[in-house]
């Protein structure tokens, strides 16, 4: 080697940061717009990510119009409990029928029913809930 340290420098430009530089002397120099695009992406991603977990399961979606729901009578109740209707699964490319079952009560709270809700031509799963 002639005795001059060696530079090296990585150069990241991608969309989400177009602007960042770093080099073996460990500066870094990050453009305002790219800083900003980076933050108004990593914020969009956050805000897009939170919406999409439903109870751990996701979001879920489907192309096809789920069958209409099954008919059960529950004619027996049971104290300290809410029986919550069974619905239609989307699983892979087919309908599978999930079945309904017994909840613990939520006293002063009452049970909404999940639904599938029709938005843009494709079906959304909203999970039932407490409220």
């Amino acid at each position: 080697m002639d005795g001059k340290p060696a530079v090296s420098t990585i150069t990241v430009e991608n969309h989400l940061a177009p602007a960042i530089r770093v080099s073996n002397n460990e500066s870094m120099r990050i453009t305002k717009h790219g800083l900003m695009k980076t933050v108004f992406l990593s914020a969009t991603l956050v805000t897009a990510l939170a919406a999409c977990t439903v109870s751990g399961r996701g979001v879920i979606v489907a192309d096809v119009e789920p069958p209409p729901p099954r008919a059960r009578v529950v004619i027996e109740s049971r104290p300290g409990r809410v029986w919550i209707n069974g619905h239609w699964a989307r699983i892979d490319d087919r309908w599978e029928w999930e079945e309904g079952y017994w909840e613990v009560e939520h006293p002063g709270h009452r049970w909404v029913e999940g639904r599938w809700e029709a938005r843009e031509g494709r079906y959304f799963w909203v999970e039932g809930r407490w409220e």
